[in-house]
């Protein structure tokens, strides 16, 4: 299916290629970034965790505990609330980006999808039975 896919790119004049083109190289960046995010996402976990472990291992009463429990909870809340803000920025800033391309592109869109359909079967080379 992926192939048939690729294979069909050939419909495209060099415009709608190129917007293809530039969509997918903003939709690799955002998965970079959201790879990124991730990344840091998992790290802030397995600190959380030896913090959590440390602190049990050095408390001397449960009262410890329960104050290094609760003391753990907000340092690990306000860090999550920050990763989750720089998330968000991430998509709010490739979000502009992605509306930036393809809303040129789809004023250009011709209204009668037929028409459209009609022109790629005239261009597209024969099918190999």
């Amino acid at each position: 299916m992926q192939h048939q896919i690729f294979d069909n790119t050939h419909m495209f004049d060099g415009q709608g290629a190129d917007l293809i083109k530039r969509l997918a190289q903003i939709n690799t960046r955002i998965w970079d970034q959201f790879a990124d995010q991730q990344l840091a996402a998992v790290a802030l976990q397995c600190d959380a965790g030896v913090n959590q472990l440390r602190l049990i291992s050095q408390a001397q009463s449960l009262d410890d505990i329960i104050v290094g429990q609760a003391q753990l909870a907000q340092e690990y809340a306000e860090r999550v609330m920050e990763h989750t803000r720089r998330t968000v920025a991430v998509l709010a800033v490739k979000s502009v980006e992605l509306v930036s391309q393809a809303a040129p592109a789809a004023h250009k869109t011709p209204a009668n999808p037929e028409e459209t359909a009609a022109a790629w079967a005239r261009t597209a080379p024969a099918r190999k039975q």
